[in-house]
């Protein structure tokens, strides 16, 4: 039986993969703070910042799909704060390589998560593709530290995917929920100028994409999980209000505004990124959700109607 690890699979997308490779036929083993047994997989405990690990977790297995990293959407961008989210990616990625080393092993593919934050940001007729450099602001250096952490496993012995992923688009957290909140209550509108892209990806296209790289030994190399149609954050905002039936005020919410309470880290929602899906597309894969409205449908309609609570 093929055995995947998880690096980080307590997470929004950790948790959906896990169900999913589990329905497969998949053994899962996770890293984890706390070592415990569940009804389904093993969780082991490892400590990236001290360089402790549980080298038990990577007894029969086969894949390791790194999701590891602090939360960038947690917090203010303070000095301590970054330096967390920096060592929380690239010293948990040196610590599965040098656990490979120590134990002889090498699976049959490391699946590296990653994140279109990579290019930094970008007006709407600039189109990011995977052949070009990372930007220069904070979370495109930090991305970029995450992925090179990775890259010195990648050789035809040692197959590397490295997926970076664009917002994604889930009933059970995320963008969505935090986007859909004002909205639930009469008082979304858009964020900025309203035109700044957002590239996007369903949970489901998200899911499939991984297990493709899981099932498909061929499916290395670098690749951008985003939509192949992205849009603006006034049109996001706009489908969330028609799901759940709820008015999307024209007056937006002041950039200055967002400055002052989150400092740097207000690009992140001011600025956007056009990314490109065309190698992933290239390679077959066909995306289930293209049009952002029936994205949104399926995940909010069924799920926060008007007269329940978000």
């Amino acid at each position: 039986m093929n055995t995947v690890l998880i690096a980080g699979g307590s997470g929004l997308l950790g948790t959906a993969l896990t169900q999913e490779l589990l329905k497969l036929g998949y053994q899962v083993h996770h890293l984890g703070r706390k070592s415990k047994p569940t009804s389904g997989f093993k969780t082991f405990a490892w400590n990236p910042a001290e360089g402790k690990i549980d080298l038990a977790a990577f007894e029969n297995v086969t894949h390791v799909i790194n999701l590891a990293g602090a939360n960038v959407g947690q917090g203010r961008w303070t000095g301590e704060r970054k330096k967390i989210l920096l060592e929380s990616r690239t010293k948990s990625t040196q610590l599965l390589i040098q656990s490979f080393t120590q134990l002889s092993i090498k699976p049959v593919k490391f699946i590296q998560a990653s994140a279109t934050g990579f290019y930094g940001f970008g007006p709407p007729s600039e189109v990011f593709m995977e052949t070009r450099s990372a930007g220069n602001d904070f979370l495109a250096q930090l991305t970029a530290e995450w992925e090179n952490s990775a890259l010195s496993l990648q050789s035809p012995e040692f197959p590397l995917l490295i997926i970076r992923i664009g917002v994604v688009l889930s009933k059970d957290g995320g963008a969505l929920k935090v986007m859909a909140q004002p909205v639930k209550y009469f008082a979304g509108c858009p964020i900025g100028s309203g035109k700044q892209i957002v590239p996007w990806i369903h949970m489901d296209d998200l899911i499939q994409i991984m297990l493709n790289g899981v099932q498909n030994s061929s499916f290395t190399g670098t690749y951008n999980a985003v939509s192949p149609q992205p849009v603006d954050n006034r049109t996001l905002t706009r489908a969330i209000g028609k799901a759940l039936r709820r008015p999307v005020w024209p007056i937006p919410v002041p950039g200055f505004l967002l400055r002052m309470i989150l400092g740097e880290q207000a690009s992140v929602v001011l600025k956007g990124c056009h990314v490109s899906s065309q190698k992933l597309r290239e390679t077959g894969y066909v995306f289930k959700f293209t049009d952002v409205q029936d994205a949104v449908d399926s995940l909010l309609s069924k799920h926060y109607l008007p007269d329940n609570p978000i």
